[in-house]
């Protein structure tokens, strides 16, 4: 049995944390952010290991091609420079 969680940002200040087993969702909960850390402490504590929502994946791929490509473009100009 594999049991995971996620979380994301409802609205200020409070999280929804996801709880799957075996990738089916369980259940949720809306806790306040100075619950969050203790409220993911018990879940580790049950077992329960993070994983991404798909939302988060998302966001984290989109900010990882915008980084490569920033990255791809200091590297051209770095050579273009060294070329002049």
């Amino acid at each position: 049995m594999k049991k995971q969680f996620s979380y994301e940002l409802i609205y200020t200040d409070n999280y929804e944390v996801y709880t799957y087993i075996d990738g089916v969702v369980e259940g949720s909960e809306i806790v306040s952010y100075y619950e969050l850390s203790g409220y993911i402490e018990r879940l580790e504590n049950e077992g329960y290991e993070f994983c991404y929502s798909d939302a988060e994946f998302a966001r984290v791929q989109s900010e990882l091609s915008r980084l490569t490509a920033l990255m791809e473009d200091i590297q051209r100009n770095r050579l273009y420079h060294k070329e002049s």
